[in-house]
């Protein structure tokens, strides 16, 4: 799992200096870019596939017995112990036991957890919700139980072709949305990729996995950054559709 992890940050540095040489780079060279963050993509579904395969059943706490709460930075987080998890066949998410330099002062499970629980408060339908965070050995947070969410990931439905033409803008439109209600708030994901997007069959989007919650400007500006590249990547899908029904 750990190796798992450690794969899928390297990926979300690569996506944003892509996304960041984008906004900077002429039109002739955009196509080449967005062609080069594809094959990224393709190579790193991998280990995610290795990562998704790890089964999940429905988490269900106990309606008599109240978590129990942690204070961090006195902010309240309920928690559970891993080997509690272990137990019951959970699968947690946010592990980061090995941070990778670029990430250590803000990707944390506590501030992925706070910032869901802020995107939440804007509006519960957009952000899959947080549990708990999870205790290791030492009483070290290693990371931290989500809901399962139902459908596919926004790239799985486009590398599949599962999305018809007019299903991209309806989803184009409505993550627009979402994060203008976000950014209003002053709030921003941050971590804002096609693995971090999920679409069920009625074309309801949750997100998951946001970055820390006390870096919203940055988290906005990444956020901005990312629409901009998801529009011309669905602008190709759009126009790859239409050849193919000529």
């Amino acid at each position: 799992m750990e190796k798992i992890i450690i794969h899928e940050t390297k990926h979300k540095l690569l996506r944003r200096t892509i996304q960041r040489t984008l906004l900077i780079s002429k039109p002739k060279t955009r196509a080449s870019i967005s062609a080069l963050g594809l094959s990224i993509d393709r190579f790193f579904d991998i280990f995610k596939k290795k990562s998704e395969s790890v089964s999940q059943k429905p988490l269900a706490f106990d309606k008599n017995k109240k978590l129990s709460t942690v204070k961090i930075n006195d902010i309240g987080f309920p928690y559970i112990k891993e080997r509690a998890v272990k137990s019951r066949n959970l699968e947690a998410s946010g592990l980061h036991h090995k941070r990778n330099r670029g990430y250590k002062l803000w990707h944390t499970p506590e501030g992925q957890f706070e910032l869901m629980r802020q995107i939440r408060t804007v509006d519960n339908r957009f952000m899959a919700k947080p549990f708990a965070l999870v205790i290791g050995e030492g009483n070290k947070i290693v990371g931290y139980l989500l809901e399962k969410v139902h459908g596919d990931s926004l790239g799985a439905m486009l590398r599949n072709r599962k999305l018809t033409t007019a299903e991209t803008v309806i989803v184009e439109r409505k993550l627009c949305a979402m994060i203008k209600k976000m950014h209003r708030k002053g709030i921003g994901h941050g971590d804002l990729n096609k693995g971090n997007i999920i679409i069920d069959k009625g074309l309801k989007i949750k997100l998951i996995d946001p970055l820390d919650g006390r870096r919203h400007e940055l988290n906005i500006k990444d956020d901005l950054a990312w629409l901009e590249y998801l529009k011309k990547e669905l602008d190709n899908y759009r126009h790859d559709k239409r050849k193919q029904n000529v």
